[in-house]
């Protein structure tokens, strides 16, 4: 026995050799009958194949002809035999002696053609019910090398219709489907040959995997416009800073779904960290810190002086200005004066460094967030929120922006959105340091709440550590995997398969007509066909199963293109690239009739423009001691690249 070879083709030879049956084929067969018995059933035959190509389900095709066919044949069964007695008395009668002749050959095209007329009540439907029979499945597999490259023309012929497919489901404003299936196994979200979330599915956990370039942007945009279509409050974090279009293109596709949503984006508005009780504010500050066992102690101090700071009596704190001026020890023994214990345990913070070390930290807190969280809108003041954070411009003052933001969220979600459905779409997972933790618990625990997450990533490492990876895998309903160079944890969730393998006897450069068949388990995702995927393309795996579909990319309006268009790109308040500070009308006139800056001398080069940074403006001509970045690293961002 030898393994199956490439070309040259081995060719059969003996008494059985081949694959083949020497008998014709069932469809062969059925084609001959359909012929003599109704002519017009070829042609219903090859609509109803065309039918199923384009993604038509066999029992509706077999339904739609089965009822029609047995009416016809109730109804014109008699008339069908008289008109069938008559045809072959034509025939014979016209051909003499028996011999082929002009006349018989007459005869017999206008009997065929009466009959074609007379049974195509009766031959169409039987067309499509033949249409509707599914192939027969060879007893033998095939060997490899006679159905690789028809596979691969199938292939790039579903591929094109698939495209075409794609590019009109589009345009309906009414679909709610993701994509356009290439085939699979995930039967409970297909329709036809669209891949539909099910009902309550975005309220789940997703993940997108995948290397730059190749489709997340596009099936980011397409969850955006069907959470729309679905009237689900949305909120989507890029981390990446708002270089590749994702927040113009996640605000036109909302309001593609939802053309009356309102849509915030931050910074261009300043969001309001400072609703629910202080116990949930000092909660969402504490958030921002990392903290180890050995520093436990430090964390319960800086709880300890918050809640002070946030609870003291008269009215709820609503800035980070104020926090700071509260966290003053003097200002929190004038506070406290009238609560002997808990003055007490003012004046004890306040006799070590334990409470100006934390007034330190505050204050440094909030010069990296500039004001920006200091606003008077939330989460619940509109239907989709777009926060882009300039992770690689200043990573620390961005990572802790996103802390403070992220818990905020959490406490949105699980207190003061009242069960309203809600997804959460984090870019560049990856990008995150400190605020994995409540992204992880929401990911695990939205569900309860109503409360989708969506993760998205270069790959399985972006996740994070082996117990985050494992952590997210296990509570993901849904995971698109784009094309990537690594592929196996994740394709390794779809499972495996039983098939049957073939292996060939030859003799030289012949089949000898031997074979021998084993079933194995093969994985659902070839890792080297994932490797190869287009743009655009994903494998969709949910409980085990995968189905390959193309990513629906959204037709946009020009109307809602331009409202999304001016929404982003701030025609009335230009923003400013690179910082948490809100633009504000004073930014615009700042820079109108100033003076163009010196020429340098010559032989000098110019004095570069400072970098962009969180940190609010100095004032000028002022040197001012600059507090360390607020919160813990973050890792290297997994940057993205739109797909064009």
């Amino acid at each position: 026995m030898s393994p199956q070879r490439h070309p040259p083709a081995p060719s059969p030879r003996g008494e059985h050799a081949g694959e083949f049956p020497t008998l014709p084929s069932g469809y062969l067969v059925a084609a001959i009958v359909l012929l003599l018995a109704a002519p017009v059933s070829l042609l219903a035959w090859a609509a109803g194949a065309g039918a199923i190509r384009a993604g038509a389900r066999r029992w509706v095709l077999a339904l739609a002809g089965a009822i029609p066919m047995v009416a016809a044949l109730v109804l014109l069964g008699p008339s069908l035999a008289r008109t069938a007695a008559v045809a072959v008395g034509g025939v014979v009668g016209g051909s003499g002696t028996g011999r082929p002749s002009v006349a018989f050959l007459g005869a017999a095209a206008a009997a065929l053609g009466r009959w074609a007329v007379v049974t195509a009540p009766v031959g169409v439907p039987a067309g499509l019910v033949a249409a509707a029979v599914p192939p027969r499945e060879p007893a033998v597999p095939r060997p490899e090398w006679q159905e690789q490259r028809a596979r691969q023309r199938e292939e790039l012929r579903a591929r094109k219709r698939v495209a075409k497919r794609a590019d009109r489901e589009g345009g309906d404003l009414r679909s709610p489907a993701l994509g356009i299936s290439l085939g699979g196994s995930v039967d409970a979200w297909r329709i036809g040959d669209l891949v539909v979330p099910p009902p309550r599915q975005l309220g789940l956990a997703w993940l997108l995997l995948g290397a730059p370039g190749v489709g997340k942007s596009t099936a980011s945009e397409r969850l955006g416009y069907l959470c729309g279509g679905e009237r689900r409050h949305l909120v989507v974090i890029d981390a990446k800073g708002g270089h590749d279009g994702l927040a113009e293109g996640i605000t036109a596709a909302f309001l593609a779904g939802w053309p009356d949503a309102r849509v915030r984006l931050f910074p261009n508005e300043r969001l309001d960290i400072w609703r629910g009780g202080p116990q949930a504010v000092v909660n969402r500050l504490v958030e921002v810190w990392d903290w180890s066992a050995e520093s436990a102690y430090w964390r319960e101090v800086a709880m300890t002086a918050l809640r002070l700071a946030l609870g003291q009596p008269g009215p709820p704190c609503r800035s980070g200005a104020e926090l700071c001026a509260r966290l003053d020890p003097g200002r929190l023994v004038r506070a406290w004066e009238h609560e002997p214990g808990t003055l007490s345990l003012v004046q004890k913070l306040a006799k070590g460094d334990d409470l100006p070390g934390v007034h330190i930290r505050v204050s440094n807190l909030i010069a990296a967030l500039g004001g920006a969280l200091d606003g008077d809108a939330s989460w619940e003041d509109a239907d989709c929120w777009v926060v882009t954070v300039p992770a690689m411009v200043a990573s620390r003052d961005a990572d802790a922006a996103l802390r403070v933001l992220l818990a905020d969220y959490a406490h949105f979600t699980m207190a003061r959105k009242s069960g309203r459905p809600s997804h959460l779409l984090v870019d560049e997972f990856s990008a995150i340091g400190g605020g994995r933790r409540s992204a992880i618990d929401l990911l695990e625990r939205g569900r309860g709440a109503r409360s989708g997450v969506t993760l998205s990533g270069q790959s399985a490492v972006a996740l994070g550590t082996e117990e985050e990876r494992g952590r997210l895998l296990a509570a993901a309903a849904a995971v698109l995997l784009f094309r990537s160079p690594q592929p196996a944890e994740i394709a390794a969730l779809a499972g495996s398969e039983r098939v049957a393998e073939g292996a060939w006897q030859a003799d030289g450069d012949d089949l000898t007509g031997r074979a021998t068949i084993t079933t194995r388990a093969r994985a659902r995702i070839d890792q080297d066909l994932a490797r190869q995927l287009p743009t655009g393309e994903a494998e969709l795996i949910v409980a085990g199963h995968r189905e390959r579909l193309r990513i629906i990319r959204t037709a946009i309006p020009p109307a809602t293109a331009t409202h999304a268009r001016a929404l982003v790109g701030g025609e009335d308040r230009p923003p400013i690239g690179g910082t948490l500070r809100p633009p504000t009308p004073a930014d615009a006139d700042a820079t109108r009739g100033l003076p163009a800056p010196p020429a340098a001398p010559q032989g000098q080069a110019a004095t570069p423009s400072p970098p962009a940074t969180l940190d609010p403006p100095p004032a000028p001509r002022v040197r001012q001691h600059q507090p360390p970045p607020a919160g813990g690293g973050s890792p290297g961002s997994d940057r993205e690249h739109r797909e064009e």
